[in-house]
């Protein structure tokens, strides 16, 4: 069973790269979370046209608490 990967930050320099290695490598599926939603979204559609139905994003504030527990609701 595929499991599901928060990567925070996913659309920075190291994030994307986090999340194209798990998605070449690895049956996961990957959710692209950070605090600008319009980057998040244009990350994991690029990210998606090279893994369709494996990628989503998400909006999450490593300061916020709230914030990442909606983030990580259905994370593995």
């Amino acid at each position: 069973m595929a499991r599901t990967v928060l990567v925070l930050g996913g659309y920075g320099t190291t994030g994307r790269m986090l999340s194209e290695l798990l998605l070449a490598w690895s049956d996961a599926r990957v959710v692209v979370a950070g605090r600008d939603a319009s980057r998040s979204e244009r990350a994991a559609g690029e990210l998606a046209a090279r893994f369709p139905e494996r990628v989503t994003a998400c909006v999450a504030d490593a300061a916020d608490a709230a914030s990442l527990d909606r983030a990580l609701a259905g994370v593995d």
